[in-house]
């Protein structure tokens, strides 16, 4: 496969030229040297690099040099002009990028009912039928998979979205891989879809996908990239998309991953520690049953140099791809090995707080704030998303009001102030 970004940076770096042109590092050093600006010759190698991409999607596919925060917002524009209307039907396992897009597009979000922990969430499809029997959304919006590696059953959901007449958009930022697995949300019936293709393939940090269904394609799909992109996108980025064209055309790529998926289905069946999520490259692991937080297991992980995705007080996420090494996996089963089993620990996992919004999201985000300490917010109205990447699900929104529980959670991980709406009781 031709990877034409690549194929030019590489030809222009070549012919060392005498750079009279942004940026200012003008190449000097073996990094630099292929970060390019927009020169001659470069106006159509994007729209050809993504002519490659949609091959390999089976769908019209954009790129993104500013991750898939870029794309959700751009998602969310679309649908919002395409329908006209500014109701959204959401999971609340989502990153903050939506709430903030739902902010700047004055969307209004109705949330689907969730009893789940503060890093996953589930679907329940009868409800959604129900909800879409009163609501009449610009599209349901779902994350999948979410940060512990669980996947939603896309196909079910995408069914009750079309026979309502409804679009469903889907966050696959941690998936782009899942292609490979048939997983892939656009496979699945969605009709949008992000990925952020430099968590699970070898692309650069900040390299993403936007894909359409053909039936929602159309020139205004790129007018809404470019309503939020940055007029300067980093063509390394761009290039190592590009090149990801001809790793993803691997024939072996498909088998190699499958393999990879096998080999660590042998690693979870055979550590004692407990293990959840059901993504085939990530493995999460639950060790308060065998007597450890899972900031202490990360710890033990890190004394044989591993460095895990993320951890908290109940889980570790470890997350794989085709570039770890075959010793990587033997390191990982020799940490685990050298872990002795203690009496189980109870460690709460705390459940999503109820919400009451007060306001939307719009007016709390851009009404005058203060920021003060979390021991004094309850009672307040939040005047920002407040979440970390994870937690994957927000603690609290803007225009909702911080209660008790909202403290206690945030506290949890780590938060000591928070922003709040001055003017709005």
């Amino acid at each position: 496969m031709e990877t034409p970004i690549s194929d030019f940076v590489e030809r222009y770096v070549g012919s060392n030229p005498v750079r009279l042109h942004m940026p200012g590092h003008k190449g000097a050093d073996d990094i630099s040297r292929y970060d390019i600006t927009e020169v001659k010759g470069t106006d159509d190698l994007i729209s050809l690099s993504e002519q490659n991409a949609s091959g390999i999607f089976g769908c019209p596919t954009y790129y993104s040099a500013e991750g898939s925060s870029l794309c959700i917002r751009a998602m969310m524009s679309l649908l919002l002009r395409r329908t006209g209307k500014r109701t959204v039907i959401a999971a609340r396992n989502c990153h903050r990028t939506f709430i903030t897009a739902c902010a700047l597009l004055d969307l209004d979000v109705i949330w689907l009912p969730e009893d789940g922990g503060l890093l996953s969430s589930s679907v329940d499809i009868s409800v959604l039928d129900d909800i879409l029997g009163r609501e009449d959304p610009c599209c349901v919006y779902i994350t999948s998979p979410d940060y512990l590696g669980n996947l939603s059953d896309i196909s079910s959901i995408a069914s009750v979205c079309h026979d309502h007449g409804c679009l469903l958009a889907v966050d696959n930022a941690h998936g782009a891989y899942l292609k490979f697995f048939d997983l892939h949300p656009m496979d699945l019936g969605a009709d949008i879809c992000c990925d952020s293709a430099h968590k699970t393939l070898p692309v650069l940090t900040g390299g993403a996908y936007l894909h359409v269904s053909f039936d929602l394609n159309g020139n205004d799909v790129r007018r809404e990239m470019d309503l939020f992109a940055s007029t300067s996108p980093s063509w390394l980025i761009l290039a190592s998309l590009d090149r990801c064209n001809k790793y993803m055309s691997d024939p072996s790529l498909r088998s190699d991953l499958h393999e990879l998926s096998f080999i660590l289905e042998k690693v979870t069946s055979g550590s004692p520690i407990d293990t959840c999520g059901s993504e085939p490259l990530k493995i999460t692991f639950c060790p308060n049953s065998f007597g450890y937080t899972g900031d202490e297991l990360a710890d033990i992980l890190r004394s044989f140099n591993i460095e895990p995705e993320f951890s908290d007080e109940n889980y570790v996420t470890l997350m794989f791809s085709r570039e770890n090494r075959k010793e990587d996996i033997d390191i990982l089963q020799s940490a685990l090995r050298s872990v002795e089993k203690k009496d189980p620990i109870d460690a709460e996992i705390l459940k999503v707080p109820s919400p009451e919004k007060v306001i939307g999201i719009r007016d709390a985000v851009f009404a005058r704030t203060e920021v003060i300490n979390v021991d004094d917010a309850v009672g307040r109205v939040a005047g920002f998303v407040k979440t970390s990447c994870p937690p994957a699900v927000p603690i609290v929104i803007a225009g909702e009001r911080i209660g008790h529980s909202h403290v206690k959670a945030l506290k949890k991980y780590g938060f000591k102030t928070i922003e709040v709406c001055c003017d709005i009781e």
